[in-house]
């Protein structure tokens, strides 16, 4: 797996920072997933994962756990990393995502483009006729068919990306409606405020790892009703829900068998 980075980490407050601090930055981003999860047990690991000393990695991951004014992205007053078990959320890892969905698509329009152009001139190539073709006997011989070549395999036939595979997203957009809708219903009434910008990469991750959505709103309102410290202890998010997912899955299952 890999992540792309962009030029404007250049212009960003992140740059003005020490060289450690820039490069433990670049190891979350390299590390994270699709829904910005970062997956260290400790800091120590992420000391050793980006070559920075212990003391280095604990002043980086504690400015990015701490708000940034000087940061141009407003959401969570610029925080930029929260502790969930396991290891670390990247916050903006949406918006980073959103970069590399419209980067790709981009590339995709970019290469579809070059395929027509390619058919068309080739279309369009003139045909000379050979002097035989005059012939009366041999233009009423069967011409033999001549073949094709191979087309060139479309970009839809790798691997789909869950940001631009129309059925997942829009089950993800589906997700977060009734997520807001079981919020109240489990939460003693309290509403959740949902912002696309947070909410939407988990959403995408959770229905691309878990196809059923009957099964998905259980886990929801599993999470929902847990007293799992870190859910307790947070309000209860969709992306802190990505972070709990699997242990809620885990917890159903045992459930489940436990009534069989």
């Amino acid at each position: 797996m890999y992540n792309k980075l962009f030029t404007k980490i250049l212009d960003s407050s992140i740059w003005l920072e020490s060289t450690p601090t820039r490069i433990v930055w670049l190891t979350f981003i390299a590390v994270m997933d699709e829904s910005g999860f970062a997956q260290f047990a400790s800091v120590a690991n992420v000391a050793h994962r980006a070559r920075v000393t212990l003391e280095e990695a604990q002043a980086a991951v504690a400015a990015f756990e701490g708000p940034d004014p000087d940061s141009s992205d407003p959401d969570n007053a610029g925080q930029r990393l929260e502790r969930v078990p396991g290891g670390w959320m990247v916050l903006n890892a949406d918006k980073h995502r959103a970069m590399v969905t419209r980067a790709l698509i981009q590339d995709q329009t970019r290469e579809r483009v070059r395929r027509h152009r390619e058919k068309k001139r080739s279309s369009n190539a003139i045909v000379t006729p050979s002097d035989t073709d005059t012939d009366t006997e041999s233009s009423l011989q069967p011409k033999k068919k001549e073949k094709s070549a191979p087309a060139a395999p479309s970009l839809s036939s790798a691997s789909r990306d869950p940001f631009t595979d129309p059925k997942i997203t829009e089950r993800a957009g589906r997700f977060i409606e009734r997520y807001q809708a079981l919020y109240p219903q489990h939460r003693n009434g309290a509403r959740y405020a949902v912002r696309d910008t947070r909410d939407y990469a988990a959403a995408v991750t959770l229905c691309q790892t878990w196809p059923d959505d009957a099964r998905l709103d259980k886990l929801a309102v599993c999470f929902l009703t847990t007293d799992h410290r870190f859910a307790a202890e947070g309000s209860r998010t969709v992306p802190q829900f990505l972070a709990l997912a699997s242990w809620c899955d885990g917890e159903l299952s045992a459930w489940e068998q436990g009534r069989t």
